[in-house]
């Protein structure tokens, strides 16, 4: 007598949680350096047009790798003052004042949107972010310019044959306005029907620095847009972005290479007089253990205790093979490597077991780590530094908890952007 076959249910593979980098001028190396040694556990890479040539080398690295090569039109760094540069100004979608709303509206948007799939065209690019500041919501008047200029990119990208290039609009608003139902609810209505691909939130000021009330409000708001069904990728939140990416509010995280861990719009425009001057970013050591970032200078001081250094400092020798030597020789590719690591590592716990995880093995030992560094008898400054970090742990630490304990039916999961090779298949 035959055996009855063994039945066995498999489950539908989910997409992971999405990781993207956005190279500055000289970033482009350590990423291209990664992605040659088969490191690519990443979404995909953003990219400046205005840096199209130079960092062609890593553009066509990613295209190879199947990745998403991410062209930011930078629409809302050309309608501002100190965001219009003379490089940018050259962008063949720009024009030689800042833009007004006027200026991308009717045939002149039709216009600039062909120009910028021309430039998709010319350069390969596979996805490509559009959107502008809006100061008051949905009723600021650049809305209604952004989803008309949406269409038209949607609809000239389909006539020219690029209908797989991926379209995120860029949500860039003030916290009073993301953090208020009521423009949540307007800008979900104006979305709805629009086809893209995803929200890139642009949230001022938000980032790593932000406090656990400000965390807690960003977390509501996002479980509003999950409506939409559509990814959400938080752009330059730091380290604030793996708390957002465990609890279910974001998908995706944009993060800048040698900086950027805050979204601040006022940089792009206050008076030229008052806005700083252009400066290379300077190195930041990442400290995976504490959840911090240090000046190279004080993570050196930092690293020269010998316990510290046994306890903190990198032990991965395929990310830092001499280690703390190359941490703090190379601490753009000790992040990178890191940070792909931190969130491979939330992404392969089921999302319902992601807070609770997060708390227990992330932010409740960093915040204790913390508390026995500063008995470490480490310099004045340093001390400030890391007493600042505790407190504001602390304080994400309490309201996650709370929020895991008596919020868990509240808890809706943004949806994972499409990884391009499974959009490839998936076409």
């Amino acid at each position: 007598m035959n055996a009855s076959p063994l039945i066995r249910v498999v489950r539908p593979a989910v997409e992971p949680l999405g990781l993207f980098f956005r190279p500055g001028h000289n970033d482009h190396r350590v990423l291209s350096q990664l992605l040659s040694e088969g490191r690519s556990s990443m979404t995909g890479v953003v990219f400046d047009p205005s840096y199209v040539g130079t960092q062609e080398e890593l553009r066509t690295e990613v295209l190879q790798r199947r990745l998403w090569a991410v062209l930011d039109t930078r629409m809302m760094e050309l309608a501002t003052p100190n965001g219009h540069t003379r490089r940018r100004s050259e962008l063949p979608w720009a024009s030689l004042e800042p833009h007004r709303p006027q200026d991308l509206t009717g045939a002149a948007g039709r216009s600039a949107a062909g120009a910028v799939v021309d430039f998709i065209g010319r350069y390969r690019f596979n996805a490509a972010i559009v959107g502008h500041y809006l100061e008051h919501g949905a009723s600021d008047t650049w809305f209604a310019v952004d989803v008309a200029l949406l269409r038209d990119l949607r609809r000239q990208l389909d006539s020219a044959g690029h209908d797989d290039v991926a379209l995120y609009y860029a949500l860039a608003v003030p916290t009073s306005i993301f953090h208020d139902a009521s423009q949540i609810a307007a800008i979900k209505a104006g979305l709805r029907g629009l086809d893209v691909d995803g929200l890139w939130l642009r949230v001022h000021p938000f980032g790593s620095a932000s406090g656990h009330i400000t965390l807690q409000r960003f977390i509501r708001a996002c479980r509003s847009l999950h409506e939409l069904n559509l990814p959400l990728i938080v752009e330059k939140a730091g380290s604030i972005g793996l708390a957002l990416l465990a609890f279910g509010a974001v998908s995706g995280l944009e993060s800048g290479v040698s900086s950027g861990d805050k979204f601040d719009f006022t940089r792009l425009v206050k008076p030229s007089s008052e806005a700083a001057k252009p400066f290379a970013p300077h190195a930041r050591v990442y400290i995976p253990g504490l959840g911090i970032f240090l000046d190279r200078d004080i993570a050196q001081g930092f690293f020269s205790n010998r316990n510290l250094r046994a306890n903190y400092g990198c032990q991965n020798t395929e990310c830092c093979r001499r280690g703390i030597q190359d941490t703090l020789a190379d601490p753009r590719r000790h992040f990178i490597f890191t940070r792909m690591e931190e969130v491979g590592a939330i992404s392969q716990v089921p999302a319902q077991l992601r807070p609770n995880q997060y708390l227990d093995n992330v932010l409740r030992p960093a915040t204790d780590r913390l508390g026995r560094v500063l008995q470490a008898g480490l310099a004045d400054k340093t001390t400030a530094r890391i007493e600042k970090e505790r407190r504001k742990l602390d304080g994400w630490r309490h309201t996650l908890g709370e929020m895991s304990r008596n919020e868990p039916r509240a808890a809706t999961w943004a949806v994972s952007p499409v990884r391009r090779v499974a959009h490839l298949r998936g076409a």
